[in-house]
């Protein structure tokens, strides 16, 4: 077995000994967000729904579209938006946020394109880009391109 010389040694114990104080600072963190989801749960609010809103707030704006509007589609495939007034409002955000999102991919691809005419990246590249952006505004349903 080999031994270990002191400067190694040394630090081998700060690496240890700083793990160990960021998992107990992780672990305060972790407690002080359960009591604040016990506070918001002791005033009437929908924990679920909160940690929902917490995750979603996290994600890019596109992807956040992109992931409502998928679930919107699917709830209308299969019968979960009747024909109420907050269903309508629902199908009808779905579609904009289609709309807007294929709107995206548009600019995307046509920026992507004047990237590659002024140098700044590979026709291939933007090509590529172009093809992502039309199998999304396809996948829509809206087949902006």
């Amino acid at each position: 077995m080999s031994t270990i010389g002191h400067n190694t040694k040394d630090q081998l114990k700060s690496i240890i000994e700083r793990v160990e104080r960021l998992t107990e600072e992780k672990k305060t963190i972790s407690d002080d967000i359960r009591d604040v989801y016990a506070e918001a749960k002791g005033n009437g609010f929908d924990v679920k729904a909160l940690r929902t809103i917490v995750r979603m707030r996290k994600q890019d704006a596109n992807e956040r579209a992109e992931q409502e509007a998928l679930v919107e589609t699917y709830m209308q495939a299969l019968g979960m938006l009747a024909d109420t007034p907050l269903g309508q409002s629902a199908l009808d955000r779905a579609a904009r946020s289609k709309v807007r999102l294929s709107e995206s991919m548009k600019d995307s691809s046509d920026m992507a394109q004047d990237m590659a005419r002024a140098g700044l990246i590979s026709q291939e590249s933007a090509d590529e880009t172009s093809r992502l952006a039309a199998g999304v505004a396809e996948k829509l349903g809206d087949g902006a391109r």
